[in-house]
């Protein structure tokens, strides 16, 4: 499949675009180094709201530096055990400021902190020896919670974590542990040093593209 970049443009406002989850006509963006998920119209990309995750004495000039940000990387839609609809903001579990998640309901109810460090441990186990954790991307099945590893400074190529959906979605509820990893697939790029291949979190602030029929 080829991806052709048809246009870029600047959105006001926005610092960054670390994972997007198209719910509607509603575009739900989160940065890794802001405290907000953005609300863009899923066709002009005109942000219509921001909702606060988390407080953040660091956003005054528009971004929370490097060493201190949470690290939101990615972003997926799924249906909390309430059965409320909305989207899941994970961090990339790097450091363990790192290791922390949002529930944001679509309905416009109050975002839920989420710890993730448990989980993130089991993931770190899966890692080839001196691999840093580092998820990138997040997206979900009918069944399965997949997580995207883009590994940084070490051999072992990028992996895709297959977690079981049902039994996540109660840790992340607090009403049961973090589940055991049920897959991992090991995709042999070479280490992401530069711009070598490897599961990236999507950083063009706002781009079209052109598919072609698969």
């Amino acid at each position: 499949m080829t991806a052709t970049i048809l246009s870029e443009d600047t959105i006001p406002g926005l610092p960054s675009a670390s994972g997007i989850e198209v719910i509607g006509p509603v575009a739900y963006v989160v940065s890794d180094d802001a405290p907000f998920v953005y609300l863009l119209d899923a066709t002009t990309l005109v942000v219509l709201a921001q909702v606060q995750l988390f407080k953040s004495m660091e956003f005054g000039l528009g971004r929370i530096p490097k060493s201190t940000k949470p690290d939101l990387e990615a972003l997926t839609a799924l249906t909390w055990p309430t059965g409320q609809a909305g989207v899941l903001a994970m961090g990339s579990g790097s450091t363990p400021a790192r290791e922390n998640g949002w529930f944001l309901p679509v309905s416009g109810g109050d975002p839920v902190l989420v710890g993730l460090a448990s989980l993130y441990a089991l993931l770190r186990a899966q890692l080839a020896p001196g691999a840093v954790l580092n998820v990138e991307a997040a997206a979900t099945s009918a069944t399965e919670l997949l997580l995207f590893q883009r590994t940084v400074g070490a051999t072992g190529g990028a992996l895709l974590f297959r977690l079981p959906l049902a039994a996540t979605l109660r840790f992340l509820a607090g009403q049961a542990p973090a589940p055991a990893v049920a897959g991992r697939s090991c995709f042999p790029f070479p280490p992401s040093t530069g711009d070598q291949p490897a599961f990236r979190a999507p950083r063009l602030s706002a781009t079209d593209y052109s598919l072609p029929p698969r």
